[in-house]
């Protein structure tokens, strides 16, 4: 094939798609940069192309699957600690760089077409659809950069790109909104006070792609609306105030019930820990990727094509040897599945491998059953940080205030224990998975010896006693109570003259199956409310571990230890109930045989082919790469 024209010809000249095409190969292969100038090749195979070596892609993987990444490497990475590129479907929007995912509110469209050739979120009229990222420690630095794109026509003011404050122009956290159909507005809470910025004059309702982008360095908040500064706030000081509010995407508010959504689409939204460089902000803006400036340290062929051309210098260190094994980095999604080692045995044999089976449930009597599984459940098995993994599903919580990690467990594990203050809990966002419907079980473990009232294990609603959602609290020393809204009203329990302080393990658990809500209490049903009937009616909020409230400025927290989280879609049997606060029940037995056969249709394989026109500029011969089907 002839290589492409050289890069001081028309380098100027290459539009958005190209750069995406960039990108999307970039992305494809993580850190990994391959073939610019993508060579000859056999029918039936499709080719990658980033500076170096050509290679290869073998398998039935959709041209589609490099797509959801195409924004993750533009921009600067260096301090990036949260980034939603709103790709893809579901109901969770992924955080590229972090496990700050968000939950999706309502029913934005999803996969309209994006920035640079990517996919975005639609957010429509109102302000029921956007997305919420529960409150983390990396959504607070002292220093800051957030933003992204949007794009809308609709003439509506007050439509909200990114919030994480305690309202609109509040005095705790960040925010910046499309404010009229000629001027946007944001600011930053800080310790002096409210660093603000507002400019008018700029085209906000045009119906074309716009970034905005916010950072504070300490001394100044700096607005860029398409990759130039518009307006500058040196009027305060210090680091950032921040809000311990959820951060929301296309969604405001003034604080109280007023809401402001976006009337349109939003893409690649970014937190950066530290301010970004007007520079930075210009190659966010234009898409400019920093594995374009990957320093190879091979390939001396690099030096041979000067072509008297000084401007290439800054992209020659970009011709890179394919070395870093990219067969690896292609199947991310084969961590738990292939450790059987299934890309030796086409055909399994189970007769063979059944001593190399990892045992995925390394404590089988930690409450494992062969009965339903679990939609979420919250082990405690970490000792640091700042994440409560869900084991089971994509529902991770976050610590707040100062928990105590790797405490003493059920059945030889670790908990969670709570302090005094209501200000320690976990926190988890609402998700599809924690509001099933038509049945449902939930509790878990805990154990205290404070003899303080209304000591919440788990709350899912409205309120304490609200007309939304699921709870459970030890009421007193010798009483716990839980209730279910439902369709025909509030189911509930309350046990009386059972101890419940006495510094032991107790099991709560409530099953909800239509018809009756049934509270266990250390595998033994304790009381029963059948007097309502109907699907469960949930709420939008968060799930609190070890945290209540009244649905105003009332909390109540566990001072004590918690241990096995879960939520169920169905309602156990009392039989199930038992086993699971025995520990007893055998766990359940991974079929191995199964699970050999991972579909290695899914995964792409990368092989090195040998081309004289590779690497003349390191983007390939003069060109950008891309991907050829045949």
């Amino acid at each position: 094939m002839a290589p492409d024209p050289p890069a001081d010809e028309e380098r100027d000249e290459y539009d958005l798609s190209r750069r995406s095409l960039l990108k999307v190969t970039g992305a494809a292969l993580g850190s990994t940069s391959v073939a610019g100038c993508l060579g000859e090749r056999p029918t039936g195979y499709r080719r990658l192309g980033y500076g170096g070596v050509p290679w290869f892609v073998s398998g039935d993987v959709e041209s589609a699957v490099f797509a959801p990444l195409a924004l993750s490497l533009s921009g600067p990475s260096d301090g990036l600690v949260a980034h939603w590129t709103l790709d893809g479907t579901g109901g969770t929007a992924a955080d590229a760089v972090g496990g700050n995912d968000g939950a999706i509110r309502g029913a934005p469209t999803q996969g309209v077409p994006g920035v640079h050739d990517s996919t975005a979120y639609d957010f429509l009229s109102g302000s029921g659809n956007y997305v919420e990222v529960a409150d983390a420690g990396a959504l607070r630095p002292a220093e800051l950069s957030f933003g992204g794109w949007y794009r809308t026509d609709s003439g509506a003011n007050s439509q909200t790109v990114l919030q994480k404050a305690d309202a609109r122009f509040g005095d705790e956290g960040y925010a910046v909104d499309v404010q009229t159909d000629n001027s946007v507005r944001g600011h930053v809470a800080v310790e002096s006070g409210r660093a603000s910025v507002n400019p008018w004059g700029v085209a906000t309702h045009d119906g074309e792609w716009h970034h905005l982008l916010l950072t504070w360095d300490g001394s100044a908040l700096v607005l860029y609306l398409d990759g130039t500064e518009v307006d500058r706030d040196a009027s305060q000081s210090g680091a950032v105030v921040h809000s311990d509010r959820s951060l929301f995407v296309g969604r405001g508010d003034n604080g109280y019930t007023t809401y402001y959504g976006m009337d349109g689409a939003i893409d690649d939204v970014r937190v950066y820990d530290r301010a970004l460089s007007a520079s930075e902000v210009t190659d966010l803006y234009e898409g400019v990727t920093e594995t374009a400036t990957a320093t190879a340290t091979e390939t001396p062929t690099a030096t041979a094509t000067s072509t008297a051309s000084p401007t290439q210098t800054e992209t020659a260190t970009a011709t890179e040897t394919p070395t870093p094994t990219p067969t690896e980095t292609a199947t991310p999604t084969a961590t738990e599945t292939a450790t059987p080692t299934p890309t030796e045995t086409a055909t399994p044999t189970p007769t063979e491998t059944p001593t190399s089976t990892p045992t995925p449930t390394p404590t089988p009597t930690t409450t494992e059953s062969t009965g339903p599984a679990p939609v979420a459940r919250w082990r405690f098995e970490e000792t640091s940080g700042t994440v409560a993994a869900d084991s089971v599903g994509s529902a991770d919580g976050f610590l707040r205030g100062s928990p105590t990690l790797d405490t003493t467990g059920v059945f030889a594990t670790s908990g969670v224990t709570f302090g005094s203050s209501s200000e320690d809990y976990v926190e988890v966002a609402d998700a599809a998975s924690l509001t099933p419907t038509a049945e449902l079980s939930f509790g878990g473990w805990y154990r205290t010896t404070s003899g303080e009232n209304s000591q919440t294990v788990l709350q899912k609603a409205d309120a304490r006693f609200g007309d939304e959602g699921y709870a459970v609290d030890v009421q007193t020393d010798n009483s716990v109570r839980g209730h279910v809204a439902v369709d025909s009203g509030q189911a509930s329990v309350n046990p009386f003259g059972v101890a419940t302080h006495d510094g032991e393990w107790h099991h709560l658990l409530l099953t909800w199956d239509g018809d009756a809500l049934v509270l266990y209490l250390d595998g033994a049903e304790a009381d029963r409310d059948a007097s309502q009937s109907g699907s469960v009616v949930h709420s939008t909020r968060s799930l609190y571990v070890g945290r209540g409230d009244n649905g105003y400025t009332s909390y109540y927290g566990m001072v004590g230890t918690v241990d096995d989280v879960r939520v169920y879609d169905t309602a156990l049997t009392a039989s199930a109930v038992t086993s699971l606060y025995e520990g007893t029940a055998p766990s359940p037995t991974p079929t191995a045989t199964e699970t050999a056969t991972p579909t290695e249709t899914a995964t792409a394989t990368l092989t090195p082919i040998p081309n004289d026109e590779f690497g003349e500029s390191g983007y390939g011969s003069h060109g950008y790469g891309g991907i050829v089907d045949n």
